[in-house]
């Protein structure tokens, strides 16, 4: 990837960049708590000197009232004395010297001159306190001198403007201090930038267009792969539509056995390269994360009729006995039928695929709102080895060197992560040489369905619809064949019909109930068709059937949005037409 962004493109300049300013917002921070720190102690000496201040005013009062009043408040006044006066002698402390807990501040230049020089406020302060000292031990019968005392207060005074000034000069200090570095940092972006970042603009630039065509081309190539998937999807199922479609048309009751094994070996090969052609349409779904969930509700008992005819003569073509044990009450599940069919069918046709003799018993468990669909098998079973690969794509196991195992080794990584999309997980049991369990279960809505009865495929293939009428658009002669055939075969009236323009040309609302129209065709395709009929006739009321070998899940939804009453998809089975119009009629 652009050698990976060149790998170390401008990483040491780039460190050396956050070194600097790194580095420099450190030193900004260092200076500022100094600063902090300074201006705080200042406050602090500030506060502390205004109560000294008021003290030793109070002090004044409370020693004048010792030596001039009566005896009946000294005990009052001398208990009063003594805590201010400490107080007041901690105070000083607390400017000058500090304590253990509390260290001295360093006093500015003005301070120590208040204090220490001429003016000797720290000595006037000791002697005051020293006077006062006589006062409480009642050996002095005279006030502190008011002359002194009000010089005493003067200079307190003074010490307060002192600190005050101090405090608030820091403060101007810090504010300076936090401009000149913000403008520091600033100006270190701006060179870091235009020194170290600049150089590398071009060649980051160049490298970011490398990238987004890399991306593009990528995105691109997916498309492609898409496009070309889905074309050889349709390619594909065109011509298994005729053999499909010819098997199911033979009248098997006038063939020999051995015709009849023909015909079935034609039909299950034409079925499987039909499930290897969706196993690659799905996992390209799964891999670009475009596979989706759509529930309704669909009839237990109908899935499970479909899975029985499915697999019967596959089981039996081996030799295999197939089982298939489920609930008596006809239930009605709501959730996505073909993700479901399509898990349980790649189970099954697993597990018949590694059971070269024995059997395959497929049971279906109703237990605490959870659904139980559980394959079991006599075949080869499954090693501990295998057992963490066993869900990986194209994974196939290969433990059996006389067992031949064809496909992709898609179908238990498709059916994994579908069963997850549905709500549910598979789990595997086994034991080697003894054949392996697999179980899909999930909790979907359940109720029972009003009908008694279900339909048996068996009865739906003699149905026929006598007096329906229909349009018929399809441009491959030999799918013409097969659904003419259909059609003749279940007394339906018929008109065919090439391509859309044929179809506009051949269209009278008042003959045809139902039309059927292939999308991909010459001239005019089936979804412009749609389009003119629906611009002809607006109130339209006749059924309009898309036909196509484009029938994934997505394309389904698709055709449906732009108004088709449904989809018929290619391949198609007899009985597949026979319900599709038995759901449009009811």
């Amino acid at each position: 990837m652009s050698k990976r962004i060149e790998r170390s493109i401008f990483r040491r300049s780039y460190l050396m960049a956050l070194g600097f300013i790194g580095l420099t917002s450190l030193i900004s921070f260092l200076v500022m708590q100094s600063i902090l720190s300074a201006q705080s102690d200042y406050s602090h000496l500030l506060n502390i000197s205004g109560r000294q201040r008021m003290l030793s005013q109070k002090i004044s009062l409370e020693g004048e009232r010792l030596i001039h009043h009566s005896e009946k408040s000294n005990s009052e006044t001398l208990e009063v004395l003594r805590r201010d006066l400490d107080l007041f002698k901690e105070s000083h402390q607390l400017i000058t010297t500090g304590t253990w807990s509390v260290p001295a501040t360093s006093l500015s230049v003005e301070a120590k001159e208040l204090y220490y020089g001429p003016e000797k406020l720290d000595q006037k302060v000791k002697d005051y306190i020293l006077y006062v000292e006589k006062i409480y031990n009642q050996k002095a019968t005279e006030t502190y001198p008011t002359d002194k005392l009000n010089h005493l207060l003067f200079l307190l005074d003074k010490a307060v403007k002192i600190f005050e000034n101090t405090s608030k000069n820091y403060f101007d200090q810090l504010f300076a201090v936090e401009l000149s570095l913000m403008l520091t940092v600033i100006i270190s972006i701006i060179i870091v930038s235009i020194f170290i970042f600049e150089p590398y603009g071009k060649k980051l630039e160049d490298i970011f267009s490398q990238l987004l065509l890399e991306k593009k081309e990528a995105v691109d190539a997916r498309e492609l792969k898409s496009k070309f998937m889905a074309s050889i999807s349709h390619e594909l199922r065109t011509p298994l539509h005729g053999i499909i479609g010819s098997v199911d048309l033979i009248d098997q009751d006038k063939l020999s056995d051995e015709e009849k094994e023909y015909i079935h070996i034609i039909d299950s090969c034409a079925h499987t390269n039909l499930l290897l052609v969706n196993d690659l349409l799905d996992f390209e779904k799964l891999q670009s994360e475009e596979f989706s969930i759509s529930s309704h509700w669909m009839s237990l008992n109908i899935l499970i009729e479909e899975i029985k005819r499915q697999f019967a003569y596959m089981a039996n073509s081996k030799g295999l006995d197939f089982e298939v044990i489920y609930p008596k009450r006809n239930l009605l599940l709501f959730t996505d039928k073909l993700r479901l069919k399509q898990v349980v069918t790649n189970l099954i046709s697993n597990a018949i695929k590694y059971t070269p003799t024995g059997s395959v018993k497929f049971t279906i468990l109703e237990e605490d709102n959870k659904l139980r669909f559980i394959v079991r098998d006599s075949g080869v079973g499954i090693s501990d080895e295998f057992k963490s690969k066993i869900f990986d794509d194209f994974f196939q196991i290969t433990q059996k060197g006389d067992l031949k195992i064809e496909g992709t080794g898609l179908g238990l990584a498709i059916a994994k992560r579908l069963s997850l999309l549905l709500g549910g997980d598979i789990t595997i049991s086994d034991a080697i040489n003894d054949g392996a369990e697999f179980e899909f279960s999930f909790s979907p809505q359940v109720r029972l369905s009003e009908e008694t009865d279900v339909k048996d495929y068996k009865d739906q293939e003699k149905r026929t619809f006598p007096g329906l009428t229909v349009l018929f658009l399809e441009d491959n002669t030999t799918n013409q064949l097969i659904f003419k055939r259909y059609l003749e075969k279940l007394e339906i009236n018929y008109v065919m019909g090439a391509n859309g323009q044929e179809g506009l040309d051949l269209f009278d609302p008042a003959k045809f109930d139902i039309v059927f129209t292939d999308i991909q065709m010459p001239v005019m395709d089936g979804i412009e068709f749609f389009e003119n009929i629906k611009e002809k006739y607006p109130d339209l009321k006749r059924h309009v059937v898309a036909v196509t070998a484009n029938a994934l899940k997505e394309d389904v939804e698709k055709y449906e949005k732009l108004g088709f009453r449904t989809v018929l998809a290619k391949p198609t089975k007899l009985n597949e037409l026979i319900i599709l119009l038995e759901n449009i009629l009811d």
